[in-house]
């Protein structure tokens, strides 16, 4: 909602690629990603190759076979392995520990191995592919090394409540001068999170463009 209200504001109703650019809008990881070293960003195929790797791991310690069983309780690790690859990377944007994400995804129902010993060891193996690939998913841009824009006056945040921890410090990595605007959420959420002096909090409603 705020890329529109700035974007009509240059120009109303103009599309949002003609007046804001790759490197100056998007997510917090988005636009870390062009201030960073520049490493791949991993894929959902990525994700599924590395899944089908630690899925014949599991298949050679089970000394499994073609059997229409062992397909379908393959089918089910895979599953397993990708919930905790995006487990352990929302983990680390939110700042938990692993095990405290596990069993709070648990909690509220979320399908992941019961076990914390095989949650870990996924997570490890996830880590150590993302290495061995030279890729990176959005808590690596967030948390590794970022170039600031030291000169940037002012920083427009939309859906501020949404950001997590590691997004939020990142900003404040990337643009340590820069005014902070803040937007969306409800009432009390964005200045639990956007705490800083330099932050202002706006609600903002959309603006409806009038067409002939």
């Amino acid at each position: 909602m705020l890329r529109r209200v700035v974007a009509d504001l240059y120009k109303p109703g103009a599309p949002l690629a003609e007046v804001l650019f790759p490197d100056m809008t998007g997510t917090v990881a988005d636009v870390a990603w062009y201030r960073g070293p520049g490493a791949r960003r991993i894929a959902d195929r990525q994700r599924r190759i590395a899944a089908d790797e630690f899925a014949a791991r599991i298949a050679r310690a089970g000394d499994l076979n073609d059997a229409p069983a062992d397909h379908v309780f393959l089918r089910a690790r895979r599953a397993d392995v990708l919930a905790v690859f995006l487990l352990a990377e929302r983990a680390r944007l939110n700042g938990l520990p692993l095990a405290d994400a596990h069993a709070d995804d648990r909690r509220r129902g979320v399908a992941l191995p019961e076990a914390f010993s095989l949650v870990a060891e996924i997570a490890d193996f996830y880590g150590e592919f993302k290495r061995r690939e030279g890729i990176v998913d959005d808590a690596d841009i967030l948390t590794g090394p970022l170039y600031p824009a030291a000169d940037c006056p002012l920083v427009l945040v939309d859906d501020a409540h949404a950001v997590p921890a590691a997004a939020q410090a990142a900003v404040a990595r990337l643009f340590p001068r820069a005014a902070l605007v803040a937007a969306g959420g409800p009432g009390g959420m964005i200045e639990r999170l956007w705490a800083e002096e330099r932050t202002i909090r706006l609600a903002l409603t959309p603006r409806v463009i009038q067409t002939n």
